[in-house]
């Protein structure tokens, strides 16, 4: 909170919280109510999993709090995809009610997506985009599949000869590496 003061006080006008899941810390109420009470008033975005949509409570003190938007790591659509890559928790068919949730606050509803999964085709990551704008989804980012050194899907990559790239500098999500 005395972050949040200062901030204001020296005219920051725009805050974001960088942790990859603001929606898993339990002091993180607490957090939005202080903000409320004390009528902090700065804007402020977050990054949220999937699992917000477990938080009705959450996400109207997101909203009383000034939250304007939240960045949700959605990664893909396909179910299959997400069990692939370990990502259980990610269920494409509650999407739709996480943007619902959002838009009744007035929160602006950020879709982070990876595109490049072994099973992707073109078709499918054009069904990907028509699926998310038929939600109402208001952005959305794209980031290509990125097997990080150091973790599992790396090592599996380079074991079946996929990793061509050599500079780490290029493992950024944006340039492509196998």
């Amino acid at each position: 909170l005395e972050s949040l003061r200062r901030a204001k006080a020296a005219g920051v006008r725009l805050v974001m919280f960088t942790s990859d899941n603001f929606n898993k810390y339990p002091d993180a109420p607490r957090l939005l109510q202080s903000m409320i009470d004390e009528r902090i008033d700065l804007p402020f975005l977050i990054q949220c999993d999937t699992q917000l949509r477990r938080q009705p409570e959450l996400v109207e003190l997101l909203g009383r709090a000034g939250c304007w938007q939240v960045f949700l790591g959605v990664e893909s659509l396909d179910r299959q995809t997400l069990r692939d890559a370990n990502k259980h928790q990610n269920r494409p068919e509650d999407y739709q009610e996480i943007v619902d949730l959002l838009h009744a606050q007035r929160i602006v509803v950020h879709f982070s997506n990876i595109v490049g999964f072994p099973a992707d085709t073109e078709e499918g990551i054009d069904r990907h985009v028509e699926a998310i704008a038929r939600m109402g989804c208001d952005a959305a980012s794209f980031f290509l599949l990125t097997p990080i050194p150091g973790t599992a899907l790396y090592d599996d990559f380079l074991a079946s000869g996929m990793i061509w790239e050599r500079n780490l500098d290029r493992f950024d999500t944006v340039s492509l590496t196998w």
